[in-house]
């Protein structure tokens, strides 16, 4: 769970939203599937879980997007991952240029 608070200065005339959150449950969650998982691959290797992002990090990441007018795209989500490696389920991200081959 998530709190927002809203702070005005009014001498300058700003207003901050500062949110908080305990990423503590989804860092050990995600630390479990890290040691325990295939390497974040299902039972039948056809879909793989990466990370786990914490909602308020993904809803600000798709603020900016809108802001931009762009689409949130994966490389933004696995570039999240890569700057808190905290919330990953996998040992590293492939970033393809290994050249190696998954088979399923």
């Amino acid at each position: 769970m998530f709190k927002d608070r809203i702070s005005i200065d009014e001498k300058t005339r700003t207003v901050s939203r500062i949110t908080t959150y305990d990423a503590v449950p989804l860092m050990t969650e995600a630390h479990f599937e890290k040691i325990n998982g295939n390497n974040g691959f299902s039972k039948g290797r056809t879909q793989r879980v990466i990370g786990e992002i914490p909602l308020a990090e993904y809803l600000e990441m798709q603020r900016v997007a809108n802001e931009r007018d762009e689409p949130l795209t994966g490389t933004q989500l696995k570039e999240f991952l890569r700057q808190n490696p905290g919330y990953m389920t996998v040992n590293g991200l492939d970033t393809g240029a290994s050249g190696k081959i998954i088979i399923k």
